[in-house]
């Protein structure tokens, strides 16, 4: 685990965290509003406020870049569904008219704009100009992004826990049962060959040295 991957876990970390605060404010205020305005909670918005708050309490604990962290792939995958499915609930309710849609117009925009107590405008504006158009935008952006953010996350930490347990893997038992050679292999020269001891070989007589006398 060396420091690249470490700072790229915590980089990781910190930007799901700031995704995950800046979704839950916007959904958490949409639906205050909504409570304001004593009309109907919609799920798909709080399915979402749920998913930010789980991920921000996520990020909080697995920002440290220890062997834990790491482990935690598999709940990156699942964090990564959850938001992938929160942007697509969320993108679903505006579909292509985004500001102008049925939807935005009874209860985003109804809640956002206080239309409850302001008269209610026309559709005369621009999407950037919308009340609260602009915010439900930042929803499905930080949204889509927390979401890749939990997947390259998932990825680092499969990487690192799949090096770290081939680093620890004990490595195999050799065979020592098997008989070994009495003799070694001989040479092609003779006079260089070395000829093993044979235990069932009985030893040679000992030899009397004989010595010449020599006339001086």
């Amino acid at each position: 685990m060396g420091p690249t991957s470490r700072v790229c876990h915590v980089l990781l970390r910190v930007f799901e965290l700031c995704c995950s605060v800046i979704v839950l404010g916007i959904l958490g205020r949409a639906i205050y509003l909504a409570n304001q305005a004593d009309i109907y909670q919609d799920s798909r918005v709080i399915y979402g406020e749920i998913t930010a708050a789980i991920s921000t309490l996520f990020s909080l604990i697995f920002v440290a870049p220890f062997l834990y962290a790491f482990l935690a792939a598999p709940f990156d995958l699942v964090m990564f569904i959850m938001w992938m499915v929160a942007f697509g609930l969320l993108a679903n309710r505006v579909g292509s008219a985004m500001c102008d849609s049925w939807w935005y117009w009874n209860w985003w925009g109804w809640n956002w704009g206080r239309w409850y107590i302001e008269p209610v405008p026309d559709r005369s504006w621009s999407w950037y100009s919308a009340p609260g158009c602009a915010a439900f935008r930042a929803v499905l952006a930080f949204s889509f992004m927390a979401s890749i953010a939990y997947l390259l996350s998932a990825i680092l930490g499969a990487i690192i826990v799949s090096r770290y347990w081939s680093k620890s893997k004990p490595p195999p038992n050799r065979n020592i049962s098997a008989p070994m050679a009495t003799n070694p292999p001989t040479s092609s020269h003779p006079e260089t060959t070395q000829v093993g001891y044979n235990p069932a070989r009985p030893a040679p007589p000992a030899e009397t040295a004989v010595g010449t006398a020599v006339n001086v």
